[in-house]
């Protein structure tokens, strides 16, 4: 997952706000730790996540 997010975000590096629905995420095992990853890197903000 971290791989696919971290395209993602390659692919679109511009600087305007950008948003990623994961739609049955639940499905993937410890998903939010991917997310958690890109955040402390980083490469996602967390102001989303509260």
């Amino acid at each position: 997952m971290r791989e696919v997010i971290n395209s993602y975000l390659e692919a679109t590096r511009s600087e305007e706000t950008k948003y990623l629905f994961l739609d049955e995420v639940t499905n993937i095992a410890e998903w939010w730790k991917a997310v958690k990853y890109l955040i402390d890197v980083g490469k996602l903000s967390d102001r989303a996540f509260g």
